[in-house]
């Protein structure tokens, strides 16, 4: 098993009421908008965005904190730099346009994506069942992925708790397994929603698999491969509390789900 508990750094922490703090955060918005001003074309952003970043500190903490735990070197520099590529990925994907209705319908009827509960930190859980998965439905899987990170990873309700990534990978094989889709994931973690993973907990694992980890793990980087583990049924109480566990986690389970939705 890879990583170390550590459950003291996985719940996000408050900004420190600290003068320092707060000149940090208003030092990386003054440098955003220095290179803002730079851009030939300033309707590479979301207006929307901009305003956000303005008047929520929060928003601007987890990128402070995300590329702290990278390297203290140049910090407001990189952090300036990091918010504005995120900012134009997200008009570049047109973010807003799948925050409607017919992405919040795919993604109550797809059962191979489940939402809910906390780990024992306090974590949200977001669990893949990987055996429900298609991969003829990359694209639209993307998609619901930005989503449901959208939606959980709100930083404008003011919370404060990461999430927890659940692979549940009993009963699946490679005709299950999505590199494209594993990329995007581990990209969006890296680059476009900073600072919302707490852990990767991969359940069930068959050997088949040990070959894919190891061109995954240099995506994940160094600094974050303490934080996947690698466990099964028997284990998985360690990490999440029996009563927050959906049934088809349980050792015996009532419930198994059938097919994904995107699939019928």
């Amino acid at each position: 098993m890879e990583g170390s508990q550590d459950g003291a750094n996985n719940r996000f922490p408050m900004i420190p009421a600290t003068t320092q703090s707060l000149n940090l955060i208003d030092e990386v918005r003054r440098q955003f908008f220095e290179k803002v001003a730079s851009l030939f074309n300033q309707d590479e952003l979301y207006d929307e965005d901009v305003v956000e970043l303005c008047k929520n500190d929060i928003w601007v903490w987890h990128y402070i904190r995300h590329n702290h735990e990278i390297s203290d070197n140049n910090l407001v520099d990189h952090t300036a730099e990091h918010i504005l590529k995120s900012f134009i990925w997200r008009r570049k994907y047109k973010l807003q346009s799948i925050m409607d209705e017919t992405t919040a319908t795919q993604f109550l009827e797809c059962s191979c994506i489940d939402v809910g509960g906390e780990d024992r930190w306090g974590n949200r859980l977001f669990i893949w069942r990987l055996k429900l998965y298609n991969r003829s439905v990359s694209d639209d899987m993307k998609d619901l992925f930005v989503y449901i990170l959208e939606n959980m990873f709100s930083v404008k309700d003011n919370t404060h708790s990461r999430v927890t990534m659940l692979f549940d990978m009993e009963g699946s094989g490679l005709v299950n397994f999505d590199y494209g889709l594993c990329t995007f994931m581990l990209e969006c973690r890296r680059s476009h929603f900073p600072d919302w993973l707490s852990y990767i907990i991969v359940c069930d694992m068959a050997p088949i698999f040990n070959s894919t980890w190891s061109f995954l793990k240099p995506l994940v980087g160094n600094e974050y491969t303490h934080c996947v583990y690698f466990t099964d049924r028997s284990q998985l109480t360690n990490y999440i509390s029996e009563s927050e566990l959906p049934d088809y986690l349980k050792i015996d389970p009532v419930v198994n789900g059938s097919t994904c939705a995107s699939n019928k």
